[in-house]
């Protein structure tokens, strides 16, 4: 996040009243309590006029057992790690208390100055300072007011009160410094890891594996416009507004500079939680007893982010079958259709092909002449012969016609259908799809997504038809098996079309998806050319099929299709296939949107999140431990 919010509370407890020990009081003195009321006072009213202008996007939650049992630790650590000669340290425990926009520190510790043999006991107080950088939580601890209770002497001391009280006091304040620089170099830091929730992949969102996603990896950017920090009894909560562009700096209006007493605090403070409730409330749930840290995206913001990051066409490239089919049928025609007289052959009979006899003769070569009349004579005795058999073979062919005829009769009439013979063949084809999602619109309460796409789809049909006649088939079908094979293209064209799609979510490992199943996609395509448009046009169809070709003769070639499926029983889906003209649905891969969980992390320690689809937010929450909500409970 660009811009940092940075709350910072400067704690001392009040001193005690002065004791007994004129020395105590005198180092005491060295260090003067802070009073924090108006420093409260000031925080919360520059945090309400925020807040009456925040419409916040995230919000985080740490609870304050999570923080007072981290914060104690370093402060411990950082109280060891100061220690020197000067300084040996005895005890040093540490208690943490949040309230009314203040987070206190407050030490009862026990050391021994070696130079000057005394032990010293007292109160070491401070405060947390609490700020917002990028998506993490910086708690940074640091001590300033001492209260001496008592200093014990093993032996006198050879320094009047005055200087020792100097030098005790100076000691201190080093050994306070020493562990001020400690804590400064470590703060204790808790990566909420919101900023996550802003890096997505759109090739994600597609998980079959045979489908290619084309897509631009796109980043989407937010930067913290305004936020509010409320610190109170069960820990600390932050709400954090944020924009596309990094907002512009605005003067912080001044605020009142009027010392305030408690009661002013209690009233300001009770405004400004009740105000800060109702802002959370109205974008986010409740914060459960169970839950030690807890981040929160409202659903809109996600919408807009996967809206912002989906902004860009992808692109599905997809291998595709189309569904393959056979058949092995009876091709058959109705007796109306049959007419008998087509069984009827042409009588063929060679030609005469006697001598011609026309050589030229001189009048006077009488031998001449006399052999070309023997010529013509022979000729036309063969002509008679000729003449005699084409007969016999006329009237042997006409008997053999009526009998054909007459037979072909009786069979029509005995049936209203003639099996002529079988029409089989197969259709596959394969090729490739393509489906542009142009762009996604979530709506912001992520139940629907209206979703605009187009696309395409390309194939090769490969046919293989085949006309096999059967008994009279040879005469009305074809006079021999027919084959035709052909490679047809096949297209489709999805026009760009936008609808509404519900959002669903399902829970896989750790993850949670929002589910969003596009419905089939229709289409009705064209197959160019047809397979039987392609067997009908094959040149050599008539003239192997002469008969049959009168039968389903109706002037154009879709008009003959048409006749010819009326001959055989196909699915209606395979006519249309064989006509060129193919329907079906394309179905478009399920889109996942993963939503991963947030690994918090405090120091070396990494706390696993799980997430949840609330009727508000997404959010993502670490519980207490077992034992940790035993108590808290």
């Amino acid at each position: 996040m660009a811009k940092t919010l940075q709350f910072f509370l400067l704690v001392c407890l009040s001193i005690a009243a002065f004791g007994c020990s004129p020395l105590r009081t005198l180092i005491n003195r060295k260090f003067p309590p802070l009073t924090t009321t108006d420093q409260q006072y000031a925080a919360i009213e520059r945090s309400i006029l925020e807040l009456d202008s925040l419409k916040p996007h995230i919000s985080l939650h740490v609870d304050n057992e999570f923080i007072i049992k981290r914060v104690e630790q370093e402060i411990k650590k950082a109280a060891v790690g100061a220690g020197n000669e000067d300084v040996t340290l005895q005890s040093f425990e540490s208690k943490i208390n949040f309230d009314k926009q203040g987070v206190f520190v407050n030490v009862d510790f026990f050391v021994r100055l070696p130079k000057y043999k005394a032990d010293i006991k007292g109160v070491i107080s401070g405060a947390t300072a609490v700020s917002t950088e990028l998506d993490s939580l910086y708690l940074r601890s640091a001590l300033s007011a001492v209260d001496i209770k008592s200093i014990d002497f093993t032996k006198k001391p050879g320094l009047a009160k005055k200087a020792l009280a100097a030098a005790i006091a100076a000691i201190l304040r080093n050994y306070i410094e020493n562990i001020n620089g400690q804590l400064l170099k470590k703060p204790t830091v808790i990566y909420a890891g919101y900023n996550q929730s802003y890096k997505f992949s759109p090739r994600e969102l597609i998980k079959n594996p045979e489908t290619e996603v084309i897509a631009d990896t796109f980043t989407v950017t937010r930067h913290t416009k305004r936020s509010a920090i409320r610190l109170r009894q069960d820990g600390i909560s932050v709400l954090l507004e944020v924009s596309k562009e990094k907002p512009v700096a605005h003067p912080i209006p001044p605020t009142s500079t009027k010392p305030r007493k408690l009661d002013e605090l209690a009233a300001i403070f009770n405004t400004y939680n009740a105000k800060f409730d109702t802002v959370w409330l109205d974008t986010f749930e409740a914060i459960g007893d169970s839950t030690s840290i807890s981040a929160s995206i409202s659903k809109a913001e996600i919408a807009s982010i996967l809206n912002e990051s989906l902004s860009k066409p992808i692109v599905l490239r997809q291998d595709f079958t189309i569904p393959s089919f056979s058949f092995n049928e009876r091709l058959e025609a109705k007796k109306n259709d049959i007419d008998c007289q087509q069984v009827r052959e042409p009588f063929r009979y060679p030609d005469f092909n006697g001598a011609s006899c026309n050589w030229s003769c001189e009048w006077w070569n009488q031998p001449c002449q006399a052999s070309k009349a023997l010529c013509i004579a022979n000729r036309e005795a063969e002509r008679v012969i000729w003449q005699a058999a084409r007969k016999a073979a006329q009237l042997a062919h006409e008997t053999e016609m009526l009998a054909r005829i007459s037979s072909c009769d009786l069979l029509r009439n005995a049936n209203n259908f003639l099996a002529l013979g079988k029409f089989k063949g197969g259709v596959s084809g394969n090729g490739k799809a393509q489906v542009n999602l142009n762009a996604f619109s979530f709506n912001e309460d992520l139940s629907e997504m209206t979703l605009n796409y187009s696309g395409d789809l390309n194939a090769k049909v490969k046919s293989e038809l085949v006309l096999q006649p059967l008994d009279l088939g040879h005469i009305f079908f074809c006079h021999s098996d027919f084959r035709n094979r052909e490679n047809s293209d096949f297209k489709v064209r999805i026009p760009t079309s936008n609808y509404k799609i519900g959002i669903t979510s399902i829970r896989k490992g750790d993850e949670l998806n929002l589910i969003v199943k596009p419905d089939k996609i229709a289409y009705k395509a064209s197959i160019s050319p047809s397979p039987l448009h392609s067997l009908i046009q094959n040149r050599t169809f008539i003239p192997k099929c002469p008969i049959f070709g009168t039968i389903i003769s109706a002037g154009t070639v879709s008009a003959m299709a048409g006749n010819f499926l009326g001959m055989v029983t196909l699915a209606p889906e395979q006519e249309l296939l064989l006509m060129g003209n193919a329907s079906g649905e394309y179905t478009v891969d399920q889109i996942q949107v993963p939503i991963k969980p947030i690994d918090f992390k405090v120091d070396e320690e990494v706390l696993r999140s799980q997430v949840y689809m609330n009727s508000k937010s997404i959010q993502f929450i670490s519980v207490k431990p077992p034992l940790q909500l035993g108590l808290s409970r």
